[in-house]
């Protein structure tokens, strides 16, 4: 049995936006092949976390991983998602005078406090 799921607690897997919108790139075809072989035998694909016939089976919310990818959506919501994540994050205490803050951990993006 395999299962591949985000971490949820390390950025950014711990934004459930960047999660659903990563979701629509997840071949689970591509995975299982890369971790069982090409020989469909081995492995199924479209069905959620828990197994075909299990008594907790169901398909809510898999219709993402069963249609089509569309990695030009899921760069969309992903900015969506980064957008949003930005916004919640004003909303942190004020950074003390003297200091800088880090947005991205990159040079560039580092502030000096207002």
């Amino acid at each position: 049995m395999s299962i591949l799921r985000f971490n949820h607690l390390h950025p950014p897997f711990n934004n459930v936006a960047v999660r659903r919108a990563l979701l629509g790139a997840i071949d689970q075809a591509e995975a299982m092949t890369a971790v069982a072989s090409a020989d469909r035998t081995f492995w199924h694909d479209g069905i959620g976390l828990f197994g075909a016939g299990t008594p907790l089976a169901n398909d809510a919310g898999i219709e993402i991983l069963r249609g089509p990818r569309d990695y030009v959506a899921v760069r969309q919501a992903l900015a969506r998602a980064a957008i949003m994540a930005k916004k919640s994050s004003s909303s942190r205490r004020p950074t003390p005078k003297g200091f800088v803050r880090c947005l991205w951990r990159e040079p560039t993006s580092c502030v000096a406090p207002a």
